[in-house]
């Protein structure tokens, strides 16, 4: 399932969560500041999606499966800028993956707003 959420941006963003709330959430929340985002609850999604969009930022756990697709993702698209989430226990295993910054949960939307411009204009 593609779930597409937007409002005219050039930014887009791919959310992977197996939680549907939290893609809810970011979605809309992200939707809501101008980026076109896509949503992929499970991993089957994940490569479809990328081979099918071109997506700038993609935001996934830092637990074992986000570690996963932030290989597969950086092996083939090295250029998409990888966020991971963690709980806040201070296992940063996202940095040594691959991805390009680690945030904790509870992650706060002006942290992550702040990232995604800075990746914007950067």
């Amino acid at each position: 399932m593609q779930t597409f959420f937007s409002w005219g941006c050039e930014m887009k963003i791919l959310l992977i969560d197996e939680r549907p709330g939290t893609l809810d959430f970011f979605g809309e929340t992200m939707f809501n500041y101008g980026y076109k985002t896509g949503i992929a609850k499970v991993k089957d999604e994940i490569i479809p999606m990328l081979a099918n969009n071109q997506y700038d930022v993609i935001l996934t756990n830092g637990d074992s499966r986000g570690i996963d697709i932030v290989n597969q993702v950086k092996s083939k698209h090295s250029s998409v800028f990888v966020i991971c989430m963690k709980g806040s226990e201070r296992n940063e295993s996202g940095y040594y993956t691959g991805a390009d910054l680690y945030l904790e949960r509870p992650l706060r939307v002006s942290r992550l707003r702040q990232a995604i411009e800075n990746q914007l204009y950067h």
